[in-house]
């Protein structure tokens, strides 16, 4: 099943957001990694596809920090199923 973005992030439950690496860390420099997230019945983060990259140390950390998080499972006729969706990351410079 394919949640809109927004219907898919308010199903997670727990999780770090990722970070923008300090050697990215250039003023006025914006990022934006976008990525598809599946979630299995359990919610437990399944895959993450990087469907949008910025640079490799960045689109790493959007992974390896998205496969930590945790959501509810998702009730259809009160069975959980699995669900995708794209995930938008927008990191900013100071």
């Amino acid at each position: 099943k394919f949640l809109p973005p927004n219907m898919g992030a308010l199903q997670k439950e727990s999780g770090e957001m990722p970070a923008l690496p300090p050697s990215l860390n250039r003023t006025g420099a914006s990022y934006v990694v976008s990525a598809k997230i599946c979630v299995a019945r359990t919610g437990a983060v399944e895959s993450v596809t990087v469907v949008q990259r910025a640079d490799s140390l960045l689109d790493d950390d959007v992974v390896r920090a998205v496969k930590g998080w945790h959501y509810r499972p998702l009730m259809a006729d009160n069975i959980a199923v699995p669900f995708c969706y794209f995930g938008r990351f927008e990191f900013t410079s100071h």
